[in-house]
């Protein structure tokens, strides 16, 4: 039982997503693989919880929890009474006084991108880690004890719609949404004993109703802007009315990061190349490199890392990205090939124009969605060139894809082999905050050959750039190759023949085979099984050299960009 019987509110998440994982946000992408991919000891490594301060409460949570726990702070609630604590300690800080047990999750059934992509691929068991983590802390002995109220939030509160799953994992209610303005009321009708909506979705709220962190959040993460407001119909945070926070509050919460012990912050933010922005989808350069120097002078900070970019304003401002990789230095958190790098997420999702135009024409802005591609290598080469290794999202199976768009998404693959990126890439799935939410979730018994030869080229390409990073202790490139041979051999004899078929043989004889050095991308793309290209593919490869439209006020200053890693022979203007 809690020390003086208890506080009276209590905020966690499942040990997944209160886990540091060893501050690599990237990192966090393994809580969306299968539970049983991992070993008991390598779970418990990248578990492994940050030393609790000495009332228990926990040094580092997820940043949505530490939000709801500003509010709770700024909305009359004693500080005494609230405290975010990681679930092995709930014995220490629950008791009779304890009223109210708010939850965050990010994917707590395992539904998400990352988590349904990965599960059905490996084969390895049908709930990700992060699922099995949430049930976990269902059947917490804490939460079984004091039979209290429990609130859950978070961005993926939503799979928990259905009333029977609520009953199952012991969740009163459920918000979805910004939760701001309601969390604070949700809370005191707990502790006053009355009965809690079973779903509310939230209130947006105002700018003034969106507190500051007081207390450090997992990777020193802190929030600079909110939503982007390009509308992709397949994506949630597009769906969030954009806001920028202001360079006080933002250093605010950099220094309650700092205060709990963080040297490394996390700029969370939809769109960092939007920061300020005054005008509907330029970039602001005076802003976002306002704000990378504030945080990157503030003493104490060793690392900056960003969450996520979009690729069109690297295009009309490419100034902007080099002084922000000036201003970042060696402060970076990875490295490529020894050397520091600034990694961000972006999106490119496909390379179909009809597609984009379709779901998510948006993105492009300000930029005519029809010549998708050729911004995306265009970004692709000023980002590379400032010394920017991005992580890149690709979705198949979005509703209305045709074997067309397939191709025209592997072609842009084999454009892109030259870039140093990463690519991640999923099935589409209907999430419900989102517009596409009636739609049919891709499954893998619904994959297509060439959906198939999408995932095989991606993971490709990453093992052509990253090879040296995860084998470099085997200099070797042949003893590399018959290594891995040795152990795709192995899987698929003991388990991926019988999950897969002869699909996964293709997959796992072509990550073996491409450890030497290879040159396939100064060859023209053909069709992967023999067919012929979509003549839309043809006349794209006829017409290399492309002039993407002016932008408004800046016609009298056309310009010809030629950056090392660009394609040959093509150009951009603007």
């Amino acid at each position: 039982m809690g020390r003086n019987g208890g506080k009276k509110v209590v905020l966690t998440a499942s040990v997944a997503e209160m886990a540091g994982w060893d501050a690599d946000p990237f990192m966090a992408f393994a809580g969306g693989f299968p539970g049983r991919l991992f070993p008991p000891f390598l779970l418990q490594r990248m578990y492994k919880p940050d030393k609790p301060n000495a009332d228990y409460s926990a040094p580092f949570a997820p940043y949505g929890l530490r939000k709801i726990e500003a509010s709770l702070l700024e909305n009359g609630f004693d500080e005494d009474d609230v405290m975010t604590v990681h679930p092995r300690y709930l014995k220490h800080v629950m008791g009779p006084n304890t009223k109210v047990v708010g939850i965050s999750s990010m994917d707590p059934l395992g539904m998400a991108y990352v988590s349904l992509t990965y599960t059905s691929l490996t084969g390895l068991g049908d709930v990700s880690a992060t699922g099995v983590e949430f049930w976990r802390l269902s059947q917490h002995p804490a939460l079984k004890e004091y039979k209290v109220p429990r609130i859950l939030g978070g961005a993926g509160s939503w799979q928990l719609k259905n009333p029977m799953l609520r009953k199952e994992y012991g969740i009163n209610c459920i918000v979805m949404g910004e939760s701001e303005h309601d969390a604070p009321e949700l809370f005191n009708k707990a502790i006053r004993g009355e009965k809690l909506p079973p779903i509310v979705q939230a209130k947006r709220p105002t700018d003034e109703e969106i507190p500051a962190i007081r207390n450090g959040a997992i990777y020193g993460a802190v929030e600079i802007s909110r939503g982007c407001g390009r509308g992709c119909q397949f994506c949630s945070p597009t769906m969030k009315y954009r806001r920028n926070f202001p360079i006080k509050k933002i250093l605010q919460e950099v220094r309650a990061n700092l205060q709990s012990g963080a040297n490394m912050i996390l700029l969370n933010t939809d769109d960092v190349f939007l920061y300020g922005s005054k005008e509907r989808f330029l970039p602001n350069r005076e802003a976002v490199v306002g704000v990378y120097k504030a945080v990157v002078n503030e003493p104490g900070v060793d690392v900056v890392q960003t969450a996520h970019a979009s690729l069109a304003p690297a295009i009309l401002d490419p100034q902007m990205v080099s002084e922000i990789t000036e201003t970042i230095g060696d402060k970076c958190r990875y490295h490529y090939r020894g050397n520091p790098v600034v990694t961000v997420e972006v999106g490119v999702e496909t390379g179909s124009p009809r597609l984009m135009q379709e779901h998510m024409r948006g993105k492009a802005l300000p930029y005519d969605v029809s010549q998708w591609p050729e911004i995306v290598c265009e970004a692709y080469g000023i980002l590379n060139d400032a010394n920017w290794v991005p992580l890149c999202t690709l979705v198949t199976g979005l509703p209305k894809e045709t074997e067309e768009d397939v191709l025209l998404t592997l072609d842009l693959i084999h454009r892109m082999r030259r870039f140093k990126t990463f690519f991640v890439p999923l099935f589409f799935v209907s999430l419900e905050d989102c517009a596409l939410r009636k739609e049919k979730t891709l499954n893998l018994r619904r994959l297509t050959d060439l959906q198939w030869e999408m995932f095989i080229e991606c993971w490709d390409h990453n093992l052509l750039h990253w090879r040296d990073t995860w084998l470099g202790e085997i200099k070797n490139f042949w003893l590399n190759r018959q290594f891995i041979k040795l152990i795709g051999g192995f899987l698929y004899i003991a388990y991926y023949k019988h999950k897969h078929g002869g699909r996964s043989k293709q997959m796992l004889n072509r990550i073996a085979g491409i450890l030497g050095k290879d040159y396939r991308f100064l060859l023209p793309f053909q069709h992967p099984f023999g067919g012929e290209l979509p003549e839309s593919l043809k006349q794209r490869h006829q017409t290399r050299l492309s002039l993407l439209p002016v932008i408004p006020g800046s016609e009298d200053v056309p310009r010809e960009l030629h950056y090392v890693n660009h394609e040959p022979h093509y150009r951009l203007r603007y």
